[in-house]
């Protein structure tokens, strides 16, 4: 299929030898007239024209003056029908003609140009069409007709039209999942449901495989070369194949595109990722991928002078892998460009030009510069915890953890992988012992997310590990918790309906009347109605907030305050932090179960109203790790962590330690993705994991 811009079709008409006697026609389809015959007379069709000032017309090859038409050639019926829109002859000075010519005749078929040459015809198409539209044989106008759908459109998964009407542009099939591994005192509803018993497993489309589209489209031919082929060809090997495609086939206009495309697949090689393939589903890409991927934009073009912020780039990477995402940050930097990191990982700071060292605390209790200055003068520095920790890191083994080599020789109380394998993983075997903590390590890519969420955890759901003593599946992955204005840690935790119920079974609650909705933030009644139950209000375009003028930060209503628990009104305890508010509850069952994890990744300096949205990457984790802790009621579960330590700088790292293996000597497995040294310090049982 072949198509010309309206701007290559004048060039090539207005270069045509001096002389040369051409005429434009524009083919007119007649309803009908696919099966011979038309409805249409001549005398309608003239009638039509005449009105938009076009006098000569062609029909089955007879020309026709349509304002002269005899009696007999009105009531003709023609089969092709063509309007001649102009006559034009060669000349040097004849090139703004031609181009009116050319729109005068697009403006009639939206595409297709017939070009009468002396009496040979030859076709010019503005959409793709079939290239041998000029042969006797391909003169039919079902073969003649432009294939509107191949465009840009056409080879996007999004486009309605395009998507593989099988798995509906999903790439797969929803299959019903096996039986699955029901938690023990997990609670009512679904916020409390830590493994959904009713899931259903992904299968991949088997019509598309995975490339989410039509056959059609996946089968659209370029020199023996179909689109399915480069969706499935490595990034690593695109270039040469793009190369002995295109080259010298576009035209100038898309030469800068070309060009674009290929910067950003060397971009993509260049971060190390060059084995993936274009059409590989987003779903089975790991952390560290889709990291990079992020990244890959940032690194083409050749802007400069820019200040780039990247919040923790360097997140999910192992070492390996961030000494390729190095490479690309220098080459950003040398393009005239400043760049500014959040970061925890110790390869990174440890390269930087400048650190600044924020702290002492977190959240409230931080926000203050320690330590500034050059990497030497940080690193060097005694009283940077920072430095000492990062001189410290692989040198050591960590303050928490026995790491103990276990070659796991009784396997009959170990979690057995044999010879697993899926997309670019070298073959997997390995013993993940019980009630030990055990670290799933390697390059991107390597296929840790695999190993963890499509052997183990398929297995564990299915009751495989109900031998092994494993009576719970508890999960936690890299996907970050989401925050929101409306959101307070107080809901996250799902401490909301709990805390409403306390003050309204208070004796003056009931005195008034007062049900739990009055002491609801979100639903009229008790609420400040000026902000809503937020205690702030927001600028018009939401990026700055004030004080509340009418309830003064304090969300509900006067009278709503006055309800007291010891002396608190439900404004107070919103106001609390973690460690207060379990202090306060440590006698109340319900309450302590649920604020006694955050005091134990290290949280208790959050306040319960406080909204999430404000809430940092590593607090949204450890929020995420609370909330999966206290929903494991299970004796014996089997917890599985996806890069837990994302985030999260030594001190926090050093807490969570103590919290998993605090879980495994209460008969608790433990087993994590992770690259923090630390982590890989402190495990009993480590596997790292290479490509294939």
């Amino acid at each position: 299929m072949v198509s010309q811009s309206r701007e290559e079709i004048i060039r090539e008409i207005a270069g045509m030898p001096i002389g040369t006697k051409l005429q434009f026609l524009a083919k007119i389809e007649l309803q009908d007239a696919a099966q011979g015959k038309s409805r249409t007379t001549l005398d309608k069709l003239s009638a039509v024209f005449l009105a938009q000032g076009f006098t000569r017309a062609i029909a089955d090859g007879t020309m026709y003056s349509l304002a002269d038409l005899l009696p007999g050639e009105k009531v003709l019926t023609p089969k092709e029908f063509f309007i001649i829109v102009d006559r034009i002859i060669v000349r040097e000075n004849t090139r703004t003609r031609i181009a009116e010519a050319v729109d005068g005749t697009l403006k009639l078929t939206h595409s297709a140009i017939t070009l009468d040459i002396a009496g040979e015809q030859k076709f010019y198409s503005t959409k793709p069409c079939c290239p041998n539209a000029n042969d006797k044989q391909h003169q039919t106008s079902d073969i003649r007709e432009a294939i509107a759908s191949l465009d840009a459109r056409a080879f996007s998964p999004y486009s309605r039209t395009s998507v593989c009407e099988y798995c509906e542009g999903t790439g797969i099939i929803q299959e019903a999942a096996p039986a699955k591994i029901n938690e023990k005192g997990g609670g009512k509803g679904r916020a409390e449901s830590n493994v959904e018993s009713d899931e259903d497993e992904n299968a991949e489309c088997p019509h598309c495989h995975g490339l989410r589209l039509k056959k059609t489209y996946l089968n659209a031919t370029v020199d023996d070369v179909n689109y399915k082929q480069i969706l499935t060809t490595e990034f690593a090997e695109l270039p040469e194949l793009l190369h002995k495609i295109f080259d010298n086939k576009i035209g100038q206009n898309l030469k800068a595109t070309f060009n674009s495309l290929l910067d950003r697949i060397e971009a993509i090689n260049d971060l190390g990722i060059g084995y993936l393939t274009p059409g590989r589903a987003g779903q089975t890409l790991s952390g560290g991928e889709l990291q990079r991927l992020k990244l890959a934009s940032l690194s083409t073009g050749h802007l400069n002078g820019l200040l780039i912020a990247l919040d923790e780039p360097a997140s999910g990477l192992h070492a390996s892998d961030v000494t390729a995402l190095w490479k690309v940050l220098e080459k950003i930097r040398k393009r005239g460009n400043t760049l500014v990191l959040i970061e925890h990982n110790p390869q990174i700071i440890k390269r930087a030009d400048y650190i600044i060292e924020m702290g002492p605390g977190a959240g409230e209790k931080g926000g203050e510069i320690l330590f500034q200055g050059t990497r030497d003068e940080v690193l060097e520095n005694p009283e940077s915890s920072t430095g000492m920790w990062i001189k410290a890191v692989g040198s050591r083994k960590s303050e928490v953890g026995r790491n103990v080599e276990c070659h796991c020789e009784e396997k009959s109380q170990a979690i057995l992988v044999e010879n697993f394998a899926k997309f670019d993983m070298a073959p997997v075997n390995a013993a993940f012992p019980i009630n030990k903590f055990s670290v799933i390590t390697g390059q991107s890519g390597s296929g840790k997310s695999t190993l963890l969420f499509e052997n183990i955890a398929k297995r564990a759901k299915a009751e495989e590990f109900k031998k092994l003593g494993i009576d719970a599946l508890s999960i936690l992955t890299t996907g970050d918790f989401h925050g929101s204005k409306r959101s307070t840690v107080l809901s996250a935790i799902g401490l909301t309906t709990l805390l409403r119920d306390l003050f309204a079974k208070l004796p003056e609650s009931k005195v008034r009347g007062y049900t739990a909705s009055k002491f609801s933030m979100h639903a009229p009644g008790g609420r400040c109605e000026n902000c809503k139950g937020e205690g702030v209000i927001y600028d018009p375009l939401g990026y700055e907030e004030s004080e509340c003028p009418v309830c003064l930060g304090k969300r509900f209503r006067d009278e709503v305050l006055e309800i007291r628990f010891k002396s608190l009104s439900i404004a107070d305890i919103l106001d609390m932090e973690i460690g207060s508010a379990y202090k306060l509850f440590t006698n109340m069952k319900p309450f302590a179960e649920k604020l006694k994890p955050l005091v134990d990744t290290g949280l208790d300096y959050l306040k319960l109203g406080q909204t999430t949205a404000h809430l940092s990457g590593g607090e949204r984790a450890r929020l995420r790790l609370s909330i999966t802790l206290a929903r494991a009621k299970a004796p014996n579960t089997l917890f599985l962590f996806d890069e837990p330590a994302r985030g999260l700088h030594k001190k926090d790292i050093q807490q969570l330690l103590g919290l998993i293996h605090g879980l495994c000597n209460a008969g608790h497995t433990v087993i994590a993705i992770e690259h923090a040294q630390d982590f890989v310090d402190a495990a009993d049982y480590v596997v790292e994991l290479k490509r294939g």
